[in-house]
């Protein structure tokens, strides 16, 4: 997924020889359209990633919660009755 945007900054990186020459396989072989194109989607990936983390920190430290979890519990055992007819209503209707 490439983020758009019309202002572009020329910067400069030094790359070790030997990941350069695997990601020029990769454009030579047709996977990727361009070095551009292969380091623009690799660094939005590792971005992405590194500022999901502390998201999906959140949620692990919620299911780790005890009192989250009888909240969940709670709330599953209240809509049983409800998930049980729909599922009736969904086999009936196939």
């Amino acid at each position: 997924m490439t983020v758009p945007s019309t202002e572009r900054i020329r910067t400069t990186v030094e790359l070790p020889a030997e990941l350069l020459a695997r990601a020029q396989v990769l454009v030579k072989k047709g996977h990727i359209h361009g070095r551009y194109v292969l380091m623009t989607r690799a660094l939005e990936e590792l971005v992405s990633r590194l500022e999901q983390e502390p998201i999906d920190a959140r949620f692990t430290a919620i299911t780790d919660d005890a009192d989250c979890q009888a909240l969940n519990l709670e709330l599953a055992q209240e809509f049983d009755d409800s998930d049980w007819e729909a599922l009736q209503r969904a086999e009936a209707a196939h």
